[in-house]
């Protein structure tokens, strides 16, 4: 008498049946154009967030450029406890070096643009039974020829009888 031998694993009738659950051709391809889509989303997104960092960026430095030369016109204008030398000084504002037009700087920076105005503002500033002495200071910097101002600045700077 033989007996069979029971097998191991159950022997299907085919290994993949005909209605196995399987991705076609097309949906894999419907799959990588939906990805491709997103992902160039997602580059182009990238590329605008850099180009508004770059223009933060030049606008910190424009605005710390302008603040400088504020600071420089301040410093000299207030430099002596002479009040004359002060008086000759306020007068001497709206002359070079402080009166400049729009020139490239250099050293670090040589692809921004300064320009200085000095305006004579006497009778806008009521003093007294008067007028006091003002002059407004307008500090403008440009990222390059042609191109409108990325930081303009302006003071008042007064000098008191």
């Amino acid at each position: 008498m033989t007996t069979r031998a029971t097998p191991i694993w159950p022997v299907a009738s085919s290994r993949y049946p005909a209605a196995s659950p399987g991705f076609t051709l097309v949906e894999i391809l419907v799959a990588l154009s939906i990805l491709a889509m997103a992902v160039i989303a997602m580059t182009r997104a990238f590329d605008i967030s850099l180009t508004w960092t770059g223009r933060s960026n030049d606008r910190t430095i424009a605005t710390n450029l302008a603040l400088q030369r504020l600071e420089q016109i301040k410093s000299w204008l207030e430099g002596t406890p002479d009040q004359s030398a002060r008086s000759l000084r306020f007068a001497s504002l709206s002359a070079p070096p402080w009166l400049e037009p729009r020139t490239r700087l250099s050293g670090d920076l040589p692809r921004f643009e300064r320009e200085t105005l000095v305006e004579d503002a006497s009778e806008r500033f009521p003093y007294g039974r008067g007028w006091l002495s003002a002059k407004v200071v307008t500090v403008r910097i440009y990222a390059g020829q042609g191109s409108d101002a990325i930081a303009e600045l302006t003071t008042v700077v007064a000098e008191y009888p």
